[in-house]
């Protein structure tokens, strides 16, 4: 594992930043931040807000098919919640589509500890997304079971 520092210029970009910008274009390269979180049709990264909302509107859609393995292996799942990630991220990758844009990470940084600062890479490598998408099939957003709720209902 390799340090975050060393991927991250430190110049990264709020979704509402990227989204209040004119000018922008499809294939820009850019360092973007703010809350990933996976919602019932897909995995996003929101624009930085107090307090969390998971339905807060000014967000982007992380394209990357399978990326969402990586992601539970190295990051601790929330629970009881409406979705399984609300962490602060980092990624490096290129703007897709036109507005509304979607992204394409190439490389992803989390901080896995809220409040600390110290983001962890999580290798979202071409090679390990197609093991896991081998392995698995493709990843099934969709509703966060209730935590609460007698699992036979689920049956």
């Amino acid at each position: 594992m390799f340090n975050a520092d060393a991927v991250f210029k430190g110049n990264e970009m709020d979704v509402s930043a990227l989204l209040n910008m004119a000018g922008v274009a499809e294939g820009l390269r850019i360092e973007l931040s703010g809350w990933l979180v996976d919602l019932e049709d897909g995995l996003y990264v929101m624009a930085d807000h107090f307090p969390e909302d998971h339905d807060y509107p000014c967000r982007i859609r992380v394209e990357n098919d399978g990326i969402m393995y990586p992601i539970l292996a190295g990051v601790p799942s929330l629970v009881g919640g409406r979705s399984l990630l609300f962490y602060r991220a980092r990624m490096n990758g290129l703007l897709v589509g036109s507005c509304p844009f979607s992204f394409l990470a190439e490389t992803m940084c989390v901080e896995v500890i809220r409040g600390s600062a110290h983001y962890e890479v999580v290798d979202i490598s071409p090679t390990v997304v197609r093991r896991y998408l081998r392995e698995r099939g493709p990843y099934q957003f969709g509703p966060v079971p209730y935590p609460m709720r007698d699992w036979l209902e689920d049956v």
